[in-house]
């Protein structure tokens, strides 16, 4: 077994029972998160992942020294055992937690302070979660000279352009409370242009394969609206019942045209809001989600603009907190669905192959799974870490970057 498994086994052992300050989320979440941001970091080291997993272990557990250390080895275990150890705070000696992390920065390993980086981040985010965004622009603040001096100074400096972002979105406006009706809406925005020819099948395949999952998940109500577009759009089902959907086929797939992105999202978008507007209180929806499938960039859209797209988009996350999942093939997928007011976070490239369609259809089965059944903080750290495109990105590159 690898180290970062067994220090993972470790945590979830030494965090059982254990949850966030939402009291609903199992803390072992918050480890995970840590070392699925420093994997898209790019951080694949054994030990840095061992060190994320354990970081709280000797300040929030009963795991002891000995414990840590022997999940390293003769090899890896005091030094991994001394990163978690400049990670835990004594609060008799640093009482002041500014004055402690200042310590951290001068005298952490680059290791250390990298999981540390990740941990700050990742915290943050659970701020904004629970709808305190004033907290978590002073939490990002104190921890200012660990950012300053980890490694990986480039890539932490976007990440934290994005969690500004983030925070300056979250205080632009008071969210409204969702209802708490446990149904979830999901909207499905495919691409049936002419460059998805040879897609078709796989296409049909994955979209099927994953409503079948979903049909199977007990947590809450599912309702699914499909809108495929290429010049024109036809919505193929509208609210219906997740337990109710027949297979999607080729008569209903058809390929050919160009790619009006911008009309099929701008309906589909209005036709979510005044579902929700008229609908009975007790049938709004908890929860919304918006997946987006294309390959190809927008070129004939005629009744929206970019501005008009990013608009609307920005006023349901912020205000409804309504999810959008932007997944592109063939394109700068990140700058296309940035354009529209998506965060990169929620955005994802895909190869354009049946293996392709394949993974991403599995990414999204765990999405909507997310959405359905994970509390606002666990959803928050799956998407905001990028943990629900896992496979899609490493799929692409592996392989995308070679076609």
């Amino acid at each position: 077994m690898k180290i970062a498994d067994k220090m993972k086994s470790l945590a979830e052992r030494g965090h059982a029972g254990q949850f966030r300050k939402d009291g609903k989320t199992p803390y072992i979440e918050h480890p995970r998160a840590v070392v699925v941001l420093l994997g898209k970091w790019g951080v694949t080291d054994e030990p840095t992942l061992a060190v994320a997993w354990g970081h709280d272990l000797l300040e929030d557990t009963d795991v002891t020294a000995d414990e840590i250390r022997r999940v390293g080895g003769p090899r890896h275990g005091q030094a991994i055992l001394s990163d978690i150890q400049s990670l835990t705070r004594d609060k008799t000696v640093w009482p002041d937690k500014k004055a402690w992390l200042r310590e951290v920065a001068r005298t952490a390993s680059p290791r250390a302070l990298l999981v540390k980086a990740a941990d700050r981040i990742c915290n943050t985010r659970d701020f904004i979660a629970l709808g305190d965004a004033a907290k978590a622009r002073d939490y990002l603040a104190q921890a200012a000279p660990v950012f300053a001096l980890a490694p990986e100074t480039e890539t932490i400096a976007k990440e934290l352009e994005a969690v500004r972002a983030e925070i300056d979105a979250a205080e632009a406006v008071s969210p409204v409370a969702a209802p708490e009706t446990g149904i979830t809406e999901l909207y499905f925005v495919l691409d049936r242009s002419g460059s998805m020819g040879h897609l078709v099948r796989s296409t049909i395949d994955g979209f099927n394969e994953m409503l079948g999952k979903q049909k199977n998940e007990a947590k809450g109500e599912l309702n699914v609206s499909t809108l495929v577009f290429d010049d024109t759009n036809d919505v193929l089902h509208s609210h219906v019942p997740v337990t109710e959907m027949q297979p999607l086929t080729e008569k209903e797939y058809r390929i050919g045209g160009c790619t009006a992105l911008l009309d099929a999202l701008g309906d589909a978008i209005g036709h979510a809001v005044r579902h929700q507007r008229h609908a009975a209180p007790d049938r709004r929806a908890q929860n919304v989600i918006f997946v987006i499938i294309t390959d190809g960039l927008e070129n004939a859209s005629k009744r929206y603009t970019t501005e008009d797209i990013r608009e609307m988009v920005s006023k349901e996350t912020k205000q409804y907190g309504w999810e959008f999942l932007y997944l592109g093939a063939n394109i700068d997928s990140f700058a296309a669905a940035g354009a529209i007011g998506i965060n990169r976070s929620r955005v994802t490239n895909w190869v354009a192959d049946p293996q392709g369609v394949k993974t991403h259809f599995k990414d999204l089965e765990d999405a909507v799974s997310m959405v359905r059944c994970c509390s606002v903080a666990e959803r928050a750290a799956a998407f905001n870490t990028g943990m629900w495109k896992k496979r899609s990105e490493e799929d692409f590159r592996k392989r995308g970057r070679k076609r």
